[in-house]
């Protein structure tokens, strides 16, 4: 548990450095792709819309991107 929130932190706090965003469209796109998963259960596409389940892909789209940069940066 600690170790997750310590990499949390350390996500969290690259992606502010390096101002780090993800837009409605990114979000939008990501939630498309996931809906095609579930083309026939309204349960699930609803909660999938919902505001709270677009925030957590926001922040997981930031996250990745906190990834993709630190990948980049021990790359080069």
């Amino acid at each position: 548990a600690e170790y997750r929130v310590k990499t949390a932190l350390l996500t969290r706090t690259i992606a502010w450095e390096q101002n780090l965003t993800a837009d409605d469209q990114e979000v939008n796109q990501e939630l498309e792709e996931i809906l095609k998963n579930y083309p026939a259960d309204p349960a699930i596409r609803q909660q999938l819309t919902g505001e709270a389940y677009r925030e957590y892909l926001k922040n997981s789209l930031i996250n990745r991107k906190a990834l993709a940069y630190l990948k980049q940066e021990i790359a080069s």
